[in-house]
């Protein structure tokens, strides 16, 4: 706030309890300094009282009924403190309402026909004369004459309401963002987000008008589209140089935290806190804690003599399938089998890379062949300072591609729920609580089986009844529970049943064909004659298609409480076996979903043992990737990585050859 200097400007020092007259004449703004009482005074806050203000409040009959009595106002101070003060008409006071009045129109005019700045946004009121919604609480902006604000820099959309609730600086801003805001506290954040190109259904969006929108602009995008394959947020390709790095970060939850860090509650109050900053981090990575496992079965190379440690020389680059946060996975053949394989490659010297593929490795090496749906593993070595983990290639496309082209029935639904379970209650009797359980991670193999990836964000636990502390997950998939660690409202952790959580958003998104983001609110208590949370299912509703016993299924799934989940052992819904969804029309058989062995829901498939999905006789066609010269020098930048010799030995505990698969491999018929 800028204050105009005046010649005629007058200091009052005043204690508790006193008044003094303040006339149009003597300025139209007051600044209120409070001052300990200490021998040498210090101040600790101000406040900026406008004239036009308080007089259209006290002459308000909404605010103040009677223009003769006094009118209250409050403001706290340092938190600790709340300073009261009245105001009270002279009597001379009623000739200036004409004058004020025309003055306060005038103002109001000026509030909407100017920009406001708001953190570098130059925010002007607009009519849109096209369907857009709001970048903070992401609600459709409705209203017929300037429905909301939009940056004239970077286009940011916000409803009136949100307006001064940005929690971000505009990129565009000519001006670089100020050490703290307003001389008080900053939020740091940095977490890139990682696009892709995504595809929108251009069709399906022309007819059914369910299209998506820009996270940032707030239109309607129908082609050109980049999605975050972490947080799912959506923009235009020609928006993402005005996106801030704030990935699976909400910006209705960080104007929140904004707020709390300010306590503002009145509008005119400045606090002054000593130079600190608020880090705000936000951990992705898995908890790192496996030196208690006992370690893994070495290779017998005494006894098969021919058999060396692959190198990355092994391999020949075919193209790039996929790529995350911290790692990126090759398809790619090995020179000697013949066999297609897919390597997921990280970088070493990247903590939260390197823990994560080594739970993976452990993971995937010590469980994964006692499942028929877990992809299996070959091998580990490093090239310098990058570490390579060699699995199964598993080719189709993901159930999160699968519910963009097609839609779902219950029967495929059924059968693809019933396999994840199988997964899921294996891990969770080998006491690992999967944590990233998503479309993206459920691959559907070309038989027509699920076959789940990306372990990265497991969590081993030493025994049954250990919980769990990390915030970590995709924001989309995460449970109450895990939710409430952002914000550290709870010190409780949580346990398998996070898995089952996000089972049921899976199964949501499947059976209504959408994807859909909610924010951390949908779990607040609205019901004041109970405790009890409203339940997600409640709030998005179900598509009218669904039967009795999907939605009782869904319900169970998505229940606040992990204890009531379906899943749990207690769960008053059973056991998830049990539930109605799963003997209702094609009734599963467990026994053959254990055993790895049921009819496929691919046409012209009877029943099939579940095997490996790598074979030479198996062309790429239905493998999605990227051919071009950039997946390929990437994979040859990471084969001429270079380290240091500390690091080299560091890494060398990284390399491992997993026995029976390594054999099974290159003993394949070619």
């Amino acid at each position: 706030m800028i204050l105009a200097p005046s010649d005629t400007a007058e200091t009052y020092v005043c204690s508790v309890n006193e008044t003094f007259d303040w006339r149009i004449d003597d300025g139209n703004y007051c600044q209120v300094v409070f001052l300990t009482s200490k021998s040498r005074s210090k101040a600790i806050a101000d406040i900026i009282l406008w004239f036009n203000y308080l007089f259209e409040y006290v002459t308000d009959p909404k605010h103040n009924k009677e223009s003769h009595t006094e009118l209250l106002c409050t403001a706290m101070i340092r938190r600790d403190y709340q300073f009261e003060f009245t105001v009270q008409l002279l009597r001379d006071s009623k000739t200036l309402v004409p004058y004020l009045s025309s003055a306060i129109k005038q103002r109001q005019y000026d509030k909407i026909s100017s920009r406001q700045s708001i953190r570098g946004h130059l925010m002007k009121l607009q009519q849109f004369n096209h369907p857009v919604h709001c970048a903070i609480c992401h609600g459709f902006i409705w209203g017929l004459h300037h429905q909301g604000f939009e940056c004239s820099q970077c286009f940011l959309v916000t409803h009136k309401k949100c307006n001064q609730h940005i929690p971000f600086w505009c990129r565009r801003s000519l001006f670089p963002e100020p050490p703290s805001l307003n001389g008080s506290s900053r939020i740091n954040i940095h977490i890139p987000h990682t696009f892709k190109q995504h595809d929108a259904p251009f069709v399906r969006a022309l007819v059914t008008r369910n299209h998506g929108h820009c996270n940032h602009c707030g239109s309607a995008i129908f082609r050109n589209a980049l999605k975050c394959t972490q947080c799912h947020f959506i923009i235009h390709e020609h928006c993402q140089p005005n996106v801030p790095p704030m990935c699976t970060i909400p910006y209705n939850s960080m104007a929140e935290a904004m707020a709390d860090a300010r306590d503002l509650i009145h509008r005119g109050v400045r606090i002054h806190y000593s130079d600190q900053e608020i880090e705000v981090t936000h951990s992705r990575s898995s908890s790192f804690d496996i030196s208690w496992l006992d370690p893994l079965p070495e290779f017998d190379f005494e006894k098969h003599n021919t058999i060396f440690l692959p190198k990355i020389a092994d391999f020949e680059y075919i193209g790039r399938v996929g790529d995350g946060a911290f790692a990126q996975v090759y398809c790619v053949q090995h020179i000697s089998s013949k066999q297609y394989l897919a390597v997921k490659v990280a970088d070493g010297n990247n903590d939260q890379a390197r823990q994560q593929l080594e739970v993976e490795k452990q993971i995937l090496f010590r469980y994964s062949r006692g499942n028929p749906y877990m992809i299996k593993a070959y091998c580990t070595f490093h090239q310098g300072s990058k570490l390579f983990l060699v699995m199964e290639l598993v080719q189709g496309g993901t159930l999160y591609h699968k519910i963009q082209t097609t839609r779902m029935n219950e029967d495929e639904i059924r059968f693809y729920l019933a396999e994840i379970i199988c997964v899921l209650q294996y891990l969770h009797s080998n006491n690992i609580v999967y944590r990233d359980l998503k479309l993206e991670h459920a691959v559907v193999c070309t038989e027509g089986h699920i076959r789940v990836v990306d372990y990265g964000l497991g969590r081993l636990l030493k025994t049954s009844d250990e919980t769990c502390h990390t915030f970590c997950g995709t924001y989309s998939y995460m449970a109450p529970e895990v939710q409430c660690l952002e914000t550290k409202a709870t010190k409780e952790g949580y346990s398998y049943p996070v898995d089952f959580w996000a089972l049921g958003i899976m199964f949501f998104q499947m059976l209504s064909g959408e994807l859909f983001d909610y924010p951390p609110q949908s779990f607040s208590n609205t019901n004041e004659e109970t405790n009890e949370s409203k339940n997600i299912v409640d709030i998005l509703g179900l598509p009218r298609h669904a039967s009795p016993e999907a939605y009782s299924c869904i319900y169970g799934l998505l229940e606040n409480d992990p204890k009531k989940r379906l899943g749990s052992p207690d769960s008053p819904h059973g056991l998830i076996r049990n539930h109605p969804f799963f003997k209702a029309s094609r009734k599963i058989d467990w026994e053959n979903i254990d055993e790895g062995v049921f009819k496929s829901m691919v046409k012209n498939i009877s029943a099939a043992m579940v095997t490996s999905d790598a074979s030479i006789y198996r062309p790429l066609a239905t493998l999605s990737m990227d051919r071009g010269s950039h997946g390929k020098a990437e994979w040859i930048a990471a084969g001429q990585s270079t380290c240091t010799l500390a690091e080299d030995e560091q890494f060398k505990s990284f390399d491992y050859i997993n026995q029976p698969s390594w054999l099974e491999l290159i003993q394949s018929d070619v």
